[in-house]
């Protein structure tokens, strides 16, 4: 399994400063990364703006000895369940490609915080299995049938151009919600779907959808309880970390003053990679040995609205290492570009 991720953000927290993350929020994810595999991708999903400075963690489970490693932290009793069943090479939740964990740390914690669990859905999966088995074991229980109503209702709704990506139990979060995250929908067409399945959340849709004009890999996230939340998200990225784009939508944020002139500059620093002979006394020696890279890129956007609030922008920072060897004085800027590119692509292909 290698070290623990605190490894690699030990290896990144020259990064990890302020306007980005301040010495406590560093703290704690130091203190999160010392349960998590070493060789998962994590993203720091990073609060922008008036929230800046706070940063959350997220880490994708996609091997079994990962799943098992999670599955023996205390967590909830249901959510070790599921994370043992998915590792089973036979069992019913094995075709799902990925689980990504998502810890919420916005408070101080003597124990590991329970997570919201985001399923990334396999192909071609239907919505009875989705509704009988996959998010009863997220939940831990079966759903009302408002709640499977709503569901059903909005996932008849997809066009054909988009999809539903990813499920997520919201367990860190009071009301036992669930969340749909559609994958392919510009901003107008995310305008439209939502005018079909909540016209009340389309006022708040309608303010935050010009930030998104020309993106690439558009994503509408929403909340499902007893209702349908009027609290919705869109988010986008670029394949390139070198895309232009990327400066042109940190720019709308802070034209609209959801991120300011110091976050913008150190969100478009992050990409790029560290070895041995780069970060010399962080690097995890013994566990890791002399090769790899850390290698940090950027994933995605997100701009959250509801009525009443201002909206909220997030970026999501990936975080990750990547074996192979390399030193200060052979790596090139190919090599980096290659492990930039190994490290960011599972997330941005999904």
């Amino acid at each position: 399994m290698g070290p623990a991720f605190a490894g690699w953000l030990q290896v990144a927290r020259k990064h990890l400063a302020p306007p980005l993350c301040s010495s406590r929020a560093l703290d704690r994810l130091l203190a999160l990364g010392g349960h998590l595999p070493g060789d998962c991708q994590g993203v720091l999903e990073v609060h922008l703006g008036e929230d800046g400075g706070t940063v959350d963690l997220s880490v994708r489970i996609e091997k079994p000895e990962q799943a098992r490693h999670m599955a023996e932290q205390p967590l909830p009793r249901h959510l070790r369940d599921f994370l043992f069943r998915w590792s089973e090479t036979e069992g019913l939740f094995s075709a799902i490609p990925c689980v990504w964990l998502e810890f919420d740390l916005d408070r101080p914690s003597e124990s590991l915080p329970t997570p919201s669990i985001c399923v990334r859905l396999s192909q071609g999966a239907g919505l009875d299995g989705i509704l009988e088995s996959l998010l009863r074991a997220l939940h831990g229980e079966r759903l009302g049938d408002a709640q499977r109503r709503l569901l059903q209702s909005c996932y008849d709704e997809i066009p054909e151009r988009a999809s539903l990506l990813y499920v997520f139990s919201l367990l860190s979060r009071p009301g036992n919600l669930t969340r749909l995250e559609i994958f392919g929908l510009d901003p107008a067409g995310a305008l439209a779907y939502m005018r079909g399945v909540a016209p009340h959340a389309v006022s708040p849709l309608d303010e935050i959808a010009p930030i998104f004009e020309g993106i690439d890999r558009p994503h509408l996230s929403f909340d499902i309880g007893t209702e349908i939340l009027a609290r919705v998200g869109l988010e986008g990225s670029f394949a390139g970390q070198r895309d232009p784009r990327w400066t042109d939508l940190l720019t709308r944020l802070t034209a609209r003053g959801l991120c300011s002139s110091a976050e913008q500059g150190a969100i478009l620093a992050w990409p790029g990679y560290d070895t041995l002979w780069t970060a010399p006394a962080d690097w995890p020696l013994e566990q890791a040995g002399l090769q790899g890279f850390c290698v940090r890129s950027l994933s995605h956007v997100k701009v959250v609205a509801q009525p009443g609030r201002a909206p909220e922008a997030k970026v999501y920072l990936l975080l990750s290492h990547v074996p192979g060897a390399g030193s200060a004085g052979q790596s090139t800027a190919g090599e980096e570009g290659a492990a930039s590119s190994t490290a960011s692509r599972s997330v941005l292909s999904t």
